[in-house]
């Protein structure tokens, strides 16, 4: 081997021994995109001027879906989480078993029977919603939804505010939720969340654990619940 090939090839071999490391990080980068695609976190929270001074001891706790199943894994894993947390809290789906078809006068008798002192909702928007809904930092929008339908001699619409129930589904491309806590005796509104949540089919119940600690918490930092010191369960994910 000439003197010139054998210097080429030490000056190659030492370029690609630099760029070794950077080549690594960048591939480690792109699998833990590729393998972290489950994502659970909140956007923003607001506590209204209805707040009153002393924290709830007791929610009930409702989640919107078409799925029955679903609403039950997350009502339970949010009650659980809020009770392992000095929170009491019972999930509707055990005095209620559709409640889609609830008012707000249904959801305070409801309330008052588990005896609790505020209701929780959360609700995966709609896809007309979350294209639609606006966010602006230090303000959560409380929209309502309307649905126009029109014939040749008429012309319906349907408003729903927004504790009326637009039941959207969460999958691998994600899905905005909202949440919202009531007072249950003056029904007044006390405490909005926007969140984000993707994964799939098998990640689901990962994922109402993970939004479960991070509603606690969010409800804890803005003053609405006292909570202990308890570790929250890890999601697999």
């Amino acid at each position: 081997m000439n003197t010139e090939h054998s210097d080429i090839n030490k000056k190659f071999h030492r370029t690609l021994w630099k760029m070794a490391p950077k080549t690594f990080l960048w591939l480690l980068a792109a699998a833990l995109l590729c393998s972290c695609s489950t994502i659970v976190k909140i956007n923003e929270t607001e506590k209204t001027s209805e707040a009153p001074s002393t924290k709830f001891q007791k929610i009930l706790v409702v989640g919107i879906t078409p799925r029955h199943n679903l609403r039950q894994s997350f009502e339970n894993i949010f009650a659980e989480t809020l009770n392992d947390h000095g929170v009491g809290a019972v999930a509707s789906h055990t005095l209620v078993s559709d409640i889609r078809k609830a008012d707000e006068s249904q959801l305070e008798t409801v309330a008052r029977q588990a005896g609790a002192d505020a209701v929780i909702i959360t609700r995966v928007l709609s896809q007309s919603e979350h294209k639609n809904y606006k966010l602006s930092t230090g303000h959560v929008e409380y929209r309502s939804v309307s649905e126009t339908t029109t014939t040749a001699n008429s012309s319906t619409t349907i408003s729903m505010s927004g504790v009326g129930i637009v039941a959207g589904e969460m999958d691998g491309e994600g899905a905005t939720l909202q949440t919202h806590l009531f007072d249950a005796s003056s029904r007044k509104l006390i405490w909005t969340a926007m969140s984000s949540a993707a994964g799939s089919e098998n990640d689901q119940i990962d994922v109402c654990w993970k939004l479960s600690e991070l509603l606690t918490k969010a409800l804890s930092k803005d003053a609405i619940i006292e909570i202990n010191s308890t570790e929250f369960k890890t999601p697999s994910f």
